[in-house]
């Protein structure tokens, strides 16, 4: 089977706005005045992003418009879509061995962090960090890493099961956004999304029922448990359906299981109904999408490689975000307000 060169053509989603190339510059010419490494001081470098969207006259325009594509009911819409965003000039090539660290060393400019925070800003969706994710950055990476390049985490070159991010820990983010920084389209790797609301419409009651019952187990996440900072022990069981009205639901492909014969059955069923239902996407360097974590799910499908050495270099830059920081207080590492210990 040949490559299709115009993978755009399974896109599925819709285009919320496309920033023009001025608004671009204007956005990347403020995150490139930016005076703190938010890798070093993320407190100090997320003032600096409030104080612009706040005071800064040039950007008011740019402001609104964000805030009127996100003027959504998200349960039906969970997906807002953006395309033309600034991202960095000089997007370096990361060590394969220790893409994080070398990140920290070769990144100079913080143009694609200064975005995720700023569109974080706007929304009113402040970003968080945990302590057992790259030791709490909160900028994170979809990076291949080679130590966990077959695993189930953003670190993986292989395709990735459909997922709620962090479905069953303690501090369940609210939205994951994305910014594509580095994209190859002769490599057809596609972002795949569901809305709970699609899926939910294909269940039977009876599989409702069963999916309100703590009736299942999902293991933490394969990043979480890397290197073990922090121990989190074994996961609680859950139900996988956890409001009803929300259409949220919690489930890891190929890593829930049912804990009765029954259980497992409608987690078989649900699997097939995620790829009957997928919309993929691949997303190009500069483009953005803020998902909703308690209305969608998304996974990864690797249909085919060309080239392997820009499959190890393809890169998203993402945050998960709450709609509340005082709500999950209780949980920060001490002397922080937005990183999770755990």
């Amino acid at each position: 089977m040949g490559v299709d060169t115009n993978a755009s053509t399974k896109n599925k989603l819709k285009v919320d706005y496309v920033f023009t190339d001025a608004e671009n510059q204007l956005l990347t010419n403020k995150f490139l005045e930016l005076k703190y490494n938010p890798y070093e001081d993320y407190t100090s470098f997320r003032s600096e992003i409030e104080n612009i969207v706040e005071n800064d006259v040039e950007i008011k325009d740019i402001v609104e418009k964000i805030k009127a594509a996100g003027n959504r009911i998200w349960k039906e819409e969970p997906y807002l879509y953006l395309q033309n965003c600034p991202i960095d000039k000089d997007v370096p090539i990361f060590d394969h061995e220790s893409p994080v660290q070398s990140k920290r060393e070769l990144k100079k400019t913080y143009v694609g962090e200064g975005f995720l925070q700023f569109y974080a800003q706007v929304m009113e969706m402040p970003a968080i960090g945990y302590i057992n994710v790259n030791d709490g950055d909160v900028f994170q990476d979809i990076y291949p890493m080679k130590s966990l390049s077959e695993t189930q985490s953003q670190k993986a070159l292989v395709a990735l099961g459909f997922h709620k991010d962090l479905a069953n820990h303690f501090v369940r983010p609210d939205f994951v956004n994305m910014l594509s920084m580095r994209a190859y389209e002769g490599n057809q790797i596609f972002t795949t999304f569901v809305k709970n609301i699609d899926l939910i419409q294909k269940l039977d009651p009876s599989d409702l029922n069963l999916m309100r019952q703590e009736l299942f187990y999902t293991p933490f996440d394969d990043l979480s448990t890397y290197g073990n900072r922090t121990e989190l022990g074994r996961a609680k069981n859950h139900a996988i359906l956890l409001n009803e009205e929300e259409f949220d639901i919690a489930y890891f492909e190929n890593r829930t299981v049912g804990l009765t014969e029954e259980a497992q059955g409608v987690v078989d069923k649900i699997k097939v109904l995620l790829h009957e239902l997928k919309a993929p996407h691949l997303l190009k360097a500069g483009e953005f999408i803020s998902l909703s974590n308690n209305h969608s799910i998304h996974g990864k499908d690797v249909e085919e490689i060309t080239d392997v050495e820009k499959q190890r270099t393809r890169w998203i830059m993402k945050t998960v975000n709450l709609w509340s920081l005082e709500e999950h207080k209780e949980h920060y590492v001490d002397g922080t307000d937005c990183i999770v210990n755990g």
